[in-house]
């Protein structure tokens, strides 16, 4: 966030502080919403960026997991979704429910400390000026689930 002239202006808590606070103790999705929710609209800076520490499963809430949120997609069926939980301000103007997140969020899907600290320092090496080669500007990742009739197609640039 440095090198993108961001303020180190940091959060950092439980997730069980929020469920203790947020949802009566109870570990759910929504009362990681409501948190975030409540931070929009009552801070005095809105979070700009959520980080969510700690892996998620489907269909249940382990221990140590950070629970998403499933939403029904038109494609793929329910399928998990970290941008439900910023997706706080409401209503749009015409009255629709609004489904633009309202803040930037990620996970790191860590199970454990090392984890957590091998990645970070994968980042430190990636993000080095060095590194910085032209193949950056020439990759597209994709991802999803294929199904039966649905095809990949690849264009080598040459260029």
């Amino acid at each position: 966030m440095r090198a993108l002239g961001e303020p180190n202006r940091v959060l950092v808590t439980l997730v069980d502080n929020i469920y203790d606070e947020f949802n009566d103790g109870i570990k759910s999705p929504h009362a990681i919403r409501e948190f975030l929710s409540y931070a929009y609209r009552e801070w005095q800076r809105v979070p700009t960026y959520v980080l969510l520490i700690g892996d998620a499963a489907f269909g249940r809430i382990a221990p140590e997991a950070v629970p998403t949120m499933h939403v029904q997609t038109y494609l793929f069926g329910s399928t998990a979704s970290d941008a439900w939980l910023v997706m706080v301000d409401g209503v749009d103007v015409s009255g629709q429910l609004d489904l633009l997140p309202d803040m930037q969020i990620a996970r790191i899907p860590a199970q454990s400390r090392d984890d957590v600290l091998a990645y970070l320092q994968k980042l430190v090496v990636y993000e080095r000026p060095e590194r910085m080669e032209e193949w950056r500007n020439r990759v597209l990742l994709i991802a999803g689930e294929a199904q039966s009739r649905a095809r990949l197609y690849c264009r080598r640039n040459t260029n």
